[in-house]
């Protein structure tokens, strides 16, 4: 599926796994307009980043920078 991307696992350095989904901006909105025609407006996923665009070296960078910035838990 072009422009999303779940079921994703980081694996951080302490064992620990956190699940992400990634979507890009296009994507989202397509999702979020499918959504709301159905009538749920609004749209909720685990660990959701929002990329320019899904590719793993996008979403490998984005997920090593938040980790970086300890957005999911103390910086390593």
């Amino acid at each position: 599926m072009r422009g999303y991307r779940s079921h994703v696992w980081a694996e951080f350095d302490d064992g620990t796994h956190c699940r992400l989904t990634f979507f890009d901006v296009t994507r989202l909105a397509q999702t979020l307009e499918d959504e709301r025609r159905a009538g749920r407006p609004f749209l909720i996923e685990p660990g959701l980043i929002i990329l320019t665009e899904v590719t793993l070296a996008n979403m490998e960078a984005a997920a090593r920078a938040l980790t970086s910035e300890g957005f999911f838990g103390p910086a390593t």
